[in-house]
């Protein structure tokens, strides 16, 4: 089976399309439309850039795009449930990235 991860605005695209959502995709939209703060085309980007930067995987990449942390605190919130400890300068250029972002 492949796994494909995507971002809550890619899941916000893709449920806004569907003609008739069921009570639970009605729900699922309500949430990703809530919490997604960029654009499809933004956060597709966004996790092909940082992977370009740290090289971490695809999951990775989608979380931190979906979280968007503001500062390397955060950042390492996300990557220690991971097991990843990146050098700094990997760290910051990726908060750079994300700031450009917001």
């Amino acid at each position: 089976m492949n796994i494909k991860y995507i971002t809550s605005s890619e899941a916000r695209d893709l449920l806004q399309d569907l003609k008739e959502n069921s009570p639970e995709e009605a729900k699922e939209f309500e949430y990703v439309r809530q919490f997604s703060r960029l654009s499809k085309k933004d956060a597709v980007e966004a996790v092909k850039k940082i992977s370009e930067l740290s090289g971490f995987s695809e999951e990775v990449c989608v979380k931190i795009v979906d979280l968007m942390p503001s500062n390397i605190e955060q950042m390492l919130a996300i990557l220690n449930s991971y097991k990843l400890t990146p050098k700094d300068e990997v760290l910051s250029s990726i908060i750079d990235y994300l700031k450009e972002l917001q």
